[in-house]
């Protein structure tokens, strides 16, 4: 809490965010994180409080927070999922049990499946392909993902350390796959005609039962950041929602591709970086924006809403900021939010509309 810590604190809200969204990248190790965080904390109580520059009950919601972060870490079924897998995983009901645990990257809890091995089954229920076969596939894929992660892992590792012996940079890439089982001419499909799942974030979660059940006119623009995205195109991908990406990942050439596409009554969501969609982009075609964590800067949050919420939009935009509860970020927003009153709000939304301009840095949630 002390100004000189912030980016520990940030580091303990990144990964209780990774947590919280069932996923840790290979980059962050959430253990470290929990012997610094307790280290840190036990400092603060040598510091008198116009040191540490605490705010009442600051120090509350960071016990909570990193209590939180144990909490994750402690579950063996987390632990398996983030060492075995590298996406958000669902529940999956309706499948029979060896081909749960075939195509499961968690053996303690073999109803998780991941979007990617979920997708997969779909395609590999064809007549004439047995149970057996897709669950001996499964445990294919299994092998091989642990192989291609482990191997990728290795790879970060020595670049890292190749980072701080050299200063040089080296690219590389591998990937393994095997082919999904092939159809035959007759027979029944061995899966149900159709499953039930359920992603165990429910961020990710909220945003395609938000899509689904919107008027099919609706077009929404998901705000997201980082790992974001691939919990998103998996989980999009699964559910066949028709998307685009503007996001830095992506080429030039693409993200103009991206601009034409998304106004095709067909295309339904845009996912967008912030560093790439808070200013200069036109999408009245949308009339919905999620953002899946709030913003701290009023001025990316009043760009960011304005690439619908503008003159030539037909529609009513509703803006809807995700916040997981009883989260240090709860108690941030709701703060931020309060600094405004009625008046503020109404003034600033009409401005927003009227006059789209970087002066208008106030921030509101719908």
């Amino acid at each position: 809490l002390h100004v000189t810590n912030q980016k520990h604190l940030r580091r303990v809200t990144a990964d209780l965010n990774m947590a919280c969204h069932w996923f840790s990248s290979p980059d962050i190790d959430a253990g470290t994180t929990l012997e610094q965080a307790r280290a840190r904390v036990e400092v603060l109580e040598t510091l008198n409080t116009d040191v540490s520059c605490a705010r009442p009950g600051d120090r509350a919601r960071l016990d909570e927070a990193v209590d939180s972060l144990e909490e994750a870490t402690n579950s063996t079924e987390w632990r398996e999922w983030n060492t075995n897998s590298v996406s958000v995983p669902f529940d999956v009901t309706r499948l029979k049990y060896p081909i749960r645990k075939a195509w499961s990257d968690s053996p303690s809890e073999p109803n998780a499946l991941d979007g990617m091995s979920i997708t997969m089954l779909r395609v590999a229920n064809q007549r004439g392909v047995t149970a057996a076969d897709i669950a001996a596939q499964g445990k294919q894929d299994r092998e091989a993902r642990a192989l291609a992660l482990a191997d990728e892992r290795s790879r970060q590792l020595a670049k890292r350390r190749q980072a701080v012996a050299s200063g040089g940079r080296k690219d590389d890439d591998a990937s393994l796959a095997d082919d999904l089982p092939r159809s035959a001419p007759g027979g029944v499909r061995p899966l149900p005609d159709s499953i039930q799942v359920t992603a165990r974030s429910s961020k990710v979660d909220f945003v395609l039962h938000e899509i689904l059940k919107s008027d099919p006119a609706d077009k929404f623009i998901i705000f997201a950041e980082g790992n974001d995205y691939g919990h998103l195109s998996e989980a999009l991908l699964l559910m066949e929602i028709r998307t685009c990406y503007l996001v830095a990942e992506v080429s030039d050439k693409e993200r103009d591709q991206a601009l034409i596409d998304f106004k095709l009554p067909e295309v339904r969501v845009c996912v967008m970086g912030l560093g790439l969609g808070a200013r200069g982009l036109n999408l009245t075609e949308a009339n919905r924006v999620i953002f899946l964590r709030p913003l701290w800067s009023s001025h990316v949050f009043s760009q960011a809403i304005a690439r619908c919420h503008r003159l030539g939009q037909t529609r009513s935009s509703v803006v809807q900021i995700l916040v997981a509860e009883d989260t240090i970020k709860e108690g941030a927003a709701t703060r931020h939010e309060g600094k405004l009153s009625e008046m503020d709000q109404a003034a600033w939304n009409r401005a927003l509309i009227e006059v789209p301009h970087p002066c208008l840095a106030r921030s509101s949630r719908s």
